[in-house]
C-alpha cells in the first residue's frame, strides 16, 4: 500500500465523511420535497415530473433515496449511506492504523 502523508489521509476521511453525509442529507431533503409536496411550488402537478427536471433523476432512484432517508436503512438505497456509528468506528479504525505504521 502506499505511504500517504498525515495531512492527505487527513483530507481524504474528511471529503468521505462529507460525501455520506452529503448523500444523507439529499435523501432526506428529496423525502421532505415528496412528503410536503413541495415541488408544487415550482409549479410541477407531480413528484415524478420535478425529479426529472429540476433534479436530473427518474422516479424510482428518487424512491430509492428517500427509502434510505425513512428507516435508516443502507441496504433499501444499495448502501447508499452508512450509519453515524459505523462512520465513526471507520475514522477510528482508519486513523489508527495509520498512526501505527506511520513509526515503522
Amino acid at each position: 500500500m502506499p505511504t500517504i502523508a498525515t495531512n492527505d489521509m487527513q483530507k481524504l476521511l474528511i471529503q468521505e465523511h462529507n460525501f455520506k453525509d452529503g448523500v444523507f442529507a439529499a435523501a432526506h431533503a428529496l423525502k421532505t420535497i415528496q412528503e410536503h409536496r413541495l415541488y408544487k411550488a415550482k409549479g410541477y402537478s407531480n413528484f415524478e415530473n420535478y425529479c426529472i427536471d429540476e433534479m436530473q433523476i427518474k422516479k424510482a432512484q428518487a424512491y430509492r433515496i428517500i427509502s434510505a432517508a425513512k428507516d435508516g436503512n443502507p441496504d433499501h438505497a444499495g448502501e447508499l449511506y452508512t450509519t453515524l456509528e459505523q462512520e465513526i468506528q471507520y475514522f477510528m479504525s482508519a486513523f489508527s492504523e495509520f498512526i501505527g505504521g506511520a513509526g515503522k
